[in-house]
């Protein structure tokens, strides 16, 4: 019968197994019987879970909570081997830790340091036009860097609306080889004048805020918020300044 067939299967291969458990008197026909069988059931799924061969630390671990350490190293862009030693001049010139946390933020103004200081932003001049707006050498590699250190924010000085929605996806284009998620609160910003750039760093509130020294007033107004400023010599780029020994006291 059904309960001898149970015995059977379990001590089949392990005399030592206690099939005298299942050989109840059938005192009662119907519920008990049916409880028996239920009973035996039961005993023979945890004896083969006994038996199921272990495949390590991760057995029963959702794969989801494997991947996740994986998910997280992805998420933060790794600098390229070749900027490795200017990423470490890099975090020095910027007081950085080394390894700041994921929440760390860098806003960076691009008049000067990103772009070429010889652009003219009064909305009068003829060289007011984006197609004027030309990268300092190794600007990629410096935002590169800086992406890699902390979340990016730009922030543009220009005459128009024109200029700026012709630079935004020239931005957002660095940003994004960079391996920064443009998604969220805007990364890129425009403002007509200098002072603009006061109230967005103050709604941004980097940790750190890089101009050139001909806003300097604003850089002194944003210190008086406790916020950190980089102010860059002037005629000297973004990848000139961070990739220089001698920028730790700026």
């Amino acid at each position: 019968n059904c309960m001898h067939d149970c015995c059977h299967l379990l001590t089949k291969g392990n005399a030592s197994f206690p099939c005298s458990v299942l050989l109840l008197p059938p005192r009662h026909q119907g519920g008990l019987h049916l409880w028996t069988v239920v009973f035996a059931c039961a005993v023979l799924y945890l004896f083969l879970a006994k038996l199921a061969p272990s495949h390590g630390g991760d057995v029963g671990r959702p794969t989801r909570e494997r991947a996740g350490a994986s998910e997280c190293a992805a998420a933060v862009p790794a600098v390229r081997p070749a900027l490795a030693s200017f990423r470490d001049r890099a975090r020095r010139n910027l007081n950085l830790s080394h390894a700041p946390p994921p929440s760390f933020k860098l806003m960076v103004a691009a008049n000067g340091i990103l772009f070429d200081e010889a652009v003219d932003t009064s909305s009068s001049s003829t060289s007011s036009s984006a197609s004027h707006w030309k990268l300092c050498a190794g600007a990629e590699d410096a935002i590169h860097v800086l992406a890699s250190l902390a979340k990016v924010y730009v922030v543009c000085k220009v005459p128009n609306d024109a200029t700026a929605s012709a630079l935004k996806p020239r931005l957002e284009k660095l940003l994004a080889s960079a391996g920064e998620k443009l998604t969220g609160a805007p990364r890129i910003l425009f403002c007509a004048q200098s002072k603009s750039k006061v109230s967005m760093a103050r709604q941004v509130e980097p940790d750190v805020y890089i101009d050139a020294d001909v806003d300097v007033d604003v850089t002194r107004e944003l210190q008086r918020f406790k916020i950190q400023t980089k102010t860059i010599p002037k005629g000297t780029n973004l990848y000139d300044y961070l990739n220089n020994n001698n920028n730790n006291d700026n």
